[in-house]
Parts: structure tokens; sequence; C-alpha cells
């Protein structure tokens, strides 16, 4: 089931949540080895796949430096 709703936040808060699933997971790019660059963005998550070597030196570069970005992969 793909779509979106608020959920409470721990801290009071609404936050947007997105759902992707089945074959539309496989479209985003949510495959075994992808990577990701996560961000904060106006007031919700950038999520964006990193798809070669060079950005993904980039990225760890940018996470060392930048204490608000985060990194994380599928297996």
């Amino acid at each position: 089931m793909n779509g979106t709703h608020s959920i409470q936040a721990t801290t009071g808060g609404f936050i947007p949540e997105l759902i992707i699933d089945g074959e539309d997971i496989i479209k985003a790019g949510f495959v075994a080895g992808a990577i990701f660059k996560i961000e904060p963005y106006q007031g919700g998550l950038l999520i964006t796949l990193v798809s070669n070597e060079g950005e993904i030196e980039r990225l760890l570069l940018d996470v060392d430096a930048h204490p608000h970005i985060g990194v994380d992969w599928i297996w």
C-alpha cells in the first residue's frame, strides 16, 4: 500500500510519513547495495539515492563535515 499520512512525534508534533512498497520500492531505488544520503529539508527529510563511486566519496566527506547529514544503505 503506497501512501502518505502524518504520525505523532515523540516531541508532541506531527511528522509526515511516506509509505512505499511492492514494485514501487524497487523503482525508487531501495534495492540491495543502494546507498542513500539523508538530510533535513524544509521541516522533513530529503533522501537521495547515491549512484556512483564519486558521489559516495563526496557523501562521506559531507557526513564528516556536517553532523546533520546521515547515510544509510540497503543490505
